[in-house]
């Protein structure tokens, strides 16, 4: 298990030992879900064009990640 709930249903983690990574091929292709970046864009390698995401990373299992959704001049919607 990567992590475990509180008391306050808030996720603490069992292990230390995590890094934060930007998205890049190698994480696409670990996300498991229905909320994954290719779910925003018509594939992974349009999200790693066009998109932005980081990930949390521990034993290099993806535990958590947020993803750019969509993009405009002047905004940007995450999701994740």
């Amino acid at each position: 298990m990567l992590f475990e709930y509180n008391d306050n249903a808030e996720p603490v983690f069992v292990s230390g030992n995590y890094t934060l990574k930007t998205i890049g091929i190698s994480e696409t292709r670990k996300m498991k879900g229905k909320i994954i970046s290719a779910f925003s864009w018509d594939n992974a390698e349009d999200f790693l064009l066009k998109g932005k995401g980081y990930c949390i990373v521990i034993n290099d299992n993806i535990a958590a990640w947020a993803f750019s959704a969509a993009i405009s001049e002047r905004e940007i919607d995450i999701g994740g």
